[in-house]
Protein backbone atom coordinates (compact mmCIF):
# COMPACT_ATOMS: atom_id res chain seq x y z
CA UNK A 1 0.00 0.00 0.00
CA UNK A 2 1.25 3.64 -0.85
CA UNK A 3 0.95 6.83 0.10
CA UNK A 4 -0.12 6.64 3.83
CA UNK A 5 -3.32 4.21 3.29
CA UNK A 6 -1.25 1.42 4.78
CA UNK A 7 -0.73 4.00 7.99
CA UNK A 8 -4.31 4.52 8.44
CA UNK A 9 -5.57 0.94 8.48
CA UNK A 10 -2.98 0.60 10.89
CA UNK A 11 -4.13 3.20 12.83
CA UNK A 12 -7.68 1.79 12.47
CA UNK A 13 -6.78 -1.89 13.49
CA UNK A 14 -4.90 -0.48 16.51
CA UNK A 15 -7.83 1.66 17.46
CA UNK A 16 -10.50 -1.38 16.62
CA UNK A 17 -12.27 -3.28 19.12
CA UNK A 18 -13.49 -6.63 19.68
CA UNK A 19 -16.23 -7.20 17.44
CA UNK A 20 -16.15 -3.65 15.83
CA UNK A 21 -17.49 -4.50 12.23
CA UNK A 22 -14.97 -2.43 10.25
CA UNK A 23 -12.13 -3.72 12.08
CA UNK A 24 -13.76 -7.51 10.87
CA UNK A 25 -14.40 -6.14 6.94
CA UNK A 26 -10.45 -4.93 7.04
CA UNK A 27 -9.12 -8.01 8.49
CA UNK A 28 -11.12 -9.70 5.71
CA UNK A 29 -9.72 -7.51 2.58
CA UNK A 30 -5.98 -8.32 4.72
CA UNK A 31 -6.57 -11.99 3.92
CA UNK A 32 -8.11 -11.86 0.79
CA UNK A 33 -4.77 -9.43 -0.59
CA UNK A 34 -3.12 -11.61 1.32
CA UNK A 35 -4.30 -14.82 -0.23
CA UNK A 36 -4.09 -13.50 -3.84
CA UNK A 37 -0.40 -12.15 -3.86
CA UNK A 38 0.39 -15.40 -2.50
CA UNK A 39 -1.13 -17.69 -4.84
CA UNK A 40 0.33 -15.10 -7.94
CA UNK A 41 3.54 -15.61 -6.38
CA UNK A 42 3.33 -19.61 -6.18
CA UNK A 43 1.79 -19.42 -9.71
CA UNK A 44 5.12 -17.32 -10.49
CA UNK A 45 7.12 -19.63 -9.50
CA UNK A 46 5.78 -22.91 -10.82
CA UNK A 47 6.02 -21.43 -14.31
CA UNK A 48 9.83 -20.57 -13.81
CA UNK A 49 10.33 -24.21 -11.97
CA UNK A 50 8.51 -25.67 -14.63
CA UNK A 51 10.50 -23.91 -18.04
CA UNK A 52 13.46 -24.53 -15.66
CA UNK A 53 13.28 -28.10 -15.45
CA UNK A 54 11.17 -28.43 -19.59
CA UNK A 55 13.57 -31.53 -20.50
CA UNK A 56 15.42 -30.27 -24.14
CA UNK A 57 14.71 -31.81 -27.34
CA UNK A 58 15.79 -35.91 -27.80
CA UNK A 59 17.56 -36.85 -31.32
CA UNK A 60 19.04 -39.90 -32.78
CA UNK A 61 22.31 -40.18 -33.87
CA UNK A 62 22.36 -41.95 -37.55
CA UNK A 63 26.38 -42.71 -38.30
CA UNK A 64 29.75 -40.88 -36.91
CA UNK A 65 31.57 -39.14 -39.95
CA UNK A 66 34.71 -38.96 -38.05
CA UNK A 67 36.20 -38.32 -34.74
CA UNK A 68 34.13 -34.85 -34.32
CA UNK A 69 31.42 -34.79 -36.60
CA UNK A 70 28.11 -37.25 -36.90
CA UNK A 71 25.03 -36.99 -38.76
CA UNK A 72 21.39 -37.09 -37.12
CA UNK A 73 18.65 -39.39 -38.65
CA UNK A 74 17.00 -36.17 -39.78
CA UNK A 75 20.31 -35.30 -41.96
CA UNK A 76 21.17 -32.52 -40.57
CA UNK A 77 25.53 -33.13 -39.58
CA UNK A 78 26.96 -31.73 -36.26
CA UNK A 79 30.46 -31.00 -34.79
CA UNK A 80 31.08 -31.54 -31.25
CA UNK A 81 32.18 -28.27 -30.37
CA UNK A 82 34.93 -27.00 -28.35
CA UNK A 83 36.70 -30.08 -29.20
CA UNK A 84 39.57 -31.31 -32.23
CA UNK A 85 40.31 -34.54 -32.88
CA UNK A 86 43.13 -36.26 -35.86
CA UNK A 87 41.19 -36.10 -39.11
CA UNK A 88 40.50 -39.28 -41.51
CA UNK A 89 39.49 -37.18 -44.82
CA UNK A 90 42.23 -35.43 -46.76
CA UNK A 91 45.04 -37.44 -45.53
CA UNK A 92 44.67 -39.67 -42.41
CA UNK A 93 46.32 -38.18 -39.47
CA UNK A 94 47.75 -40.11 -36.58
CA UNK A 95 45.27 -41.80 -34.24
CA UNK A 96 42.62 -40.60 -36.59
CA UNK A 97 41.00 -44.04 -37.10
CA UNK A 98 41.04 -44.77 -33.49
CA UNK A 99 39.77 -41.22 -32.59
CA UNK A 100 36.58 -42.14 -34.86
CA UNK A 101 36.12 -45.75 -33.85
CA UNK A 102 36.10 -44.23 -29.78
CA UNK A 103 33.47 -41.65 -31.02
CA UNK A 104 31.11 -44.44 -33.08
CA UNK A 105 31.03 -46.62 -29.72
CA UNK A 106 30.07 -43.57 -28.07
CA UNK A 107 27.64 -42.49 -30.41
CA UNK A 108 26.20 -45.88 -32.27
CA UNK A 109 23.68 -45.81 -34.69
CA UNK A 110 20.17 -44.70 -33.10
CA UNK A 111 21.81 -43.19 -30.07
CA UNK A 112 19.40 -41.16 -28.10
CA UNK A 113 21.30 -37.49 -27.22
CA UNK A 114 20.42 -34.01 -26.00
CA UNK A 115 22.12 -31.34 -28.05
CA UNK A 116 23.37 -27.53 -26.59
CA UNK A 117 24.74 -24.77 -27.79
CA UNK A 118 28.17 -23.21 -26.34
CA UNK A 119 27.08 -19.67 -26.01
CA UNK A 120 30.86 -17.89 -26.80
CA UNK A 121 30.66 -19.99 -30.39
CA UNK A 122 28.28 -19.42 -33.52
CA UNK A 123 25.36 -21.75 -33.73
CA UNK A 124 27.04 -22.99 -37.47
CA UNK A 125 30.52 -23.25 -38.96
CA UNK A 126 31.55 -23.03 -42.42
CA UNK A 127 30.13 -26.55 -43.73
CA UNK A 128 26.74 -25.58 -42.18
CA UNK A 129 27.54 -28.28 -39.15
CA UNK A 130 25.70 -27.56 -35.91
CA UNK A 131 28.24 -26.61 -33.23
CA UNK A 132 27.24 -28.60 -30.18
CA UNK A 133 27.97 -29.86 -26.79
CA UNK A 134 26.38 -34.04 -27.01
CA UNK A 135 25.26 -35.45 -24.33
CA UNK A 136 24.18 -39.17 -24.48
CA UNK A 137 20.97 -40.12 -22.70
CA UNK A 138 21.65 -43.22 -21.48
CA UNK A 139 24.40 -42.70 -18.97
CA UNK A 140 24.14 -39.13 -19.20
CA UNK A 141 27.24 -38.68 -20.94
CA UNK A 142 29.22 -35.40 -22.45
CA UNK A 143 30.55 -37.19 -25.50
CA UNK A 144 32.91 -34.17 -26.16
CA UNK A 145 34.34 -34.36 -22.57
CA UNK A 146 34.58 -37.87 -22.87
CA UNK A 147 36.58 -38.08 -25.51
CA UNK A 148 38.91 -35.57 -24.69
CA UNK A 149 39.18 -38.11 -21.29
CA UNK A 150 39.97 -40.80 -23.71
CA UNK A 151 42.52 -39.02 -25.34
CA UNK A 152 40.54 -39.44 -28.65
CA UNK A 153 39.76 -35.30 -28.84
CA UNK A 154 42.16 -32.65 -27.87
CA UNK A 155 40.52 -29.19 -25.96
CA UNK A 156 40.27 -26.82 -28.58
Amino acid sequence: MTGGGGNRIIRAMADARPGDTRARQIRGRLRVALLATTLVALLVLALSAARAVAAPPVYRSDHVSDGDTFVLRNGQRVRLVQIDTPEIFFGVECYGRQASARAKALLPPGTRINLFMEPATDRMDEFGRLLRYVVRIQGNVNVNLRLVALGAAAPY
